[in-house]
């Protein structure tokens, strides 16, 4: 199957997936992925300037850039090896030149969304900030839409080299770690280095900039160029690893419970047909994501330290930013909550539960996702702030817009249809 072939199938199995939402549930949620991040990083950018100054306010903008063009580079893993199709594309004859491209054209609509939003949160720095943060955005998130499916790429060769793993062993030894890890750690390299990318252009002078962002722009695609000859059996035989991987660790099944808090919160808002809804969200989610718990922990505890260390100002932005990223990592949260493995739709449809019911309870747990670690994570700096009337109105909301749109993103389990094409593997 060519590259081609593949990219179409990808976008009419895409397309029957999304006709079990209605046009306007689709057009709703396409347009809050963009106008939420932006109006929040518009006001953050906004507070800024009003209480730092332009370059302040620049930086900031920056620093929005540089984490979202680190995020695509990183999931590009995400949109091949651990997709919903992983294990159906493992059984098919597919070569890894037709994977690399489907894995670069997958990261195209996130990159599009990622550029969207941050052209609204920089409608604050004004006109004369167009020419240096346009050429910024263009070249890094170019850079991070190529050097994904290449590091992706480079990771999945270190998987399966043999070669690779012997050198590995012989310099590292019982320190080497597994070596699927390679598959995360080259990705988290390159994203590192995109990252620095936007700080890097801004401190150029303009001519100087815009050669910087040519030679940058030709590496990326050098590597990209590069992975797709080298790729050839490096992502086929990588892919068809992790599914082999992933089956065997999905036959030993161990569920964790809510707590105490969390079981009572559920109580509260998921009472009636929506509790045992909402026990198998808790139950599912804290095995299958783990990781959504440990990133709330650590922006909780970054959160804090800025409100210990940092004067009114610097506890201001690290509660602003930490409440943004709780709520965005929510919505993100509750877009799995609606979605397989959490949520098979075909299964769904069967059972005696109404629609409003599991909406319900998929709104609860993400509204415990979201308002529990942002209360527990601005607390300090409310206490320490010298207007904490001020601050908390901000906080109260940036909070508000993010739970709309997680509990947005969380309702689609329990629209669609008993027709909800899934992949039966």
């Amino acid at each position: 199957m060519t590259g081609r072939r593949l990219v179409a199938w990808d976008a009419r199995a895409q397309n029957h997936r999304a006709a079990a939402f209605s046009p306007w549930h689709r057009s709703a949620l396409r347009v809050a992925l963009v106008l939420v991040p932006g109006l929040l990083g518009a006001l953050f950018v906004a507070r800024t300037r009003s209480q730092e100054g332009l370059a302040a306010a620049r930086a900031v903008w920056l620093t929005g850039l540089a984490a979202l063009a680190a995020l695509q580079v990183m999931r590009a893993p995400w949109r091949l090896l651990f997709h919903d199709d992983a294990a159906l594309l493992a059984r098919l004859p597919v070569g890894g030149g037709a994977l690399h491209q489907l894995v670069t054209r997958r990261g195209v609509p996130a990159t599009v969304l990622a550029a969207l939003a941050l052209i609204v949160a920089a409608v604050p720095l004004g006109l004369a900030a167009v020419p240096a943060h346009a050429g910024a955005l263009a070249v890094t998130l170019a850079a991070a839409a190529l050097l994904g499916p290449a590091a992706t790429t480079a990771g999945c060769g270190i998987v399966v080299s043999t070669r690779a793993q012997r050198a590995l062993a012989l310099t590292f030894g019982e320190f080497a770690g597994p070596r699927t890890v390679w598959i995360s750690f080259v990705p988290a390299t390159a994203a590192m280095l995109v990252a620095a990318l936007p700080a890097a252009l801004a401190q150029l002078p303009l001519g100087a900039a815009l050669l910087a962002g040519a030679a940058t722009l030709a590496v990326a695609a050098l590597a990209w160029l590069g992975a797709a000859r080298w790729g050839t059996t490096a992502l086929p035989h990588a892919l068809r690893l992790l599914v082999a991987l992933d089956a065997v660790r999905l036959a030993h099944v161990e569920l964790d419970h809510a707590g105490p808090l969390e079981a009572r919160f559920g109580r509260l808002l998921a009472r009636g047909a929506a509790a045992p809804i909402y026990a198998k969200d808790v139950a599912l989610a804290r095995r299958r994501y783990p990781m959504h718990y440990i990133v709330g922990g650590a922006v909780v505890l970054t959160m804090w330290a800025g409100a210990a260390f940092g004067d009114d100002a610097t506890r201001a932005r690290y509660a602003l930013s930490g409440a943004a990223a709780l709520v965005a990592w929510a919505a993100l949260f509750g877009h799995r909550l609606a979605t397989p493995p959490i949520e098979p739709h075909r299964l769904l449809a069967t059972l005696p539960v109404p629609a409003a019911a599991v909406r319900r309870a998929k709104r609860a747990y993400v509204a415990w996702r979201a308002l529990v670690p942002t209360l527990i994570g601005v607390a300090p700096a409310l206490l320490r702030a010298a207007d904490p009337a001020a601050l908390g109105l901000t906080l109260g909301a940036v909070t508000l817009v993010g739970l709309a749109a997680a509990c947005l993103t969380a309702g689609r389990g329990a629209r669609a249809r008993s027709g909800q094409p899934e992949l039966l593997v």
